[in-house]
């Protein structure tokens, strides 16, 4: 996974409890979308993101997350781009950069351990 500094980690927690609080209050979609492939990565997130006080919906499926991002849109979306068959990054990819040009909407990334190209991609989609 990407690293960061305990303060944006700090920052980013205050950000997403904050837009959690919102969301639950306003009814708005799912609070937050974890989607990737990895089954057990794609569980541990989206039992942090409900520890956190999130109502989770799970995706691992690219396309069908693409819909559901425009019918109801939540207030954080986890994207997790390990692809442990390696059979479609690029769908991933696709997906993360038409969520990245959305407004008002927190995205996380988490990637492949030790590739930093992955980091360097999403960090210039400003996640």
């Amino acid at each position: 996974m990407f690293s960061s500094t305990k303060r944006e980690l700090s920052a980013a927690a205050v950000s997403a409890t904050a837009a959690s609080e919102q969301t639950n209050a306003s009814g708005r979609g799912p609070g937050c979308m974890v989607i990737g492939f990895s089954e057990p990565r794609r569980q541990l997130l989206a039992s942090a993101a409900a520890a956190a006080g999130w109502s989770v919906v799970e995706s691992a499926d690219p396309k069908a997350a693409r819909i559901q991002l425009l019918r109801e849109p939540p207030a954080m979306v986890v994207i997790d781009l390990e692809d442990p068959s390696r059979s479609a990054p690029e769908a991933l990819k696709g997906l993360a950069e038409r969520v990245s040009k959305q407004r008002d909407l927190l995205i996380a990334m988490c990637g492949n351990e030790d590739n930093a190209m992955e980091e360097i991609w999403a960090r210039q989609l400003g996640v």
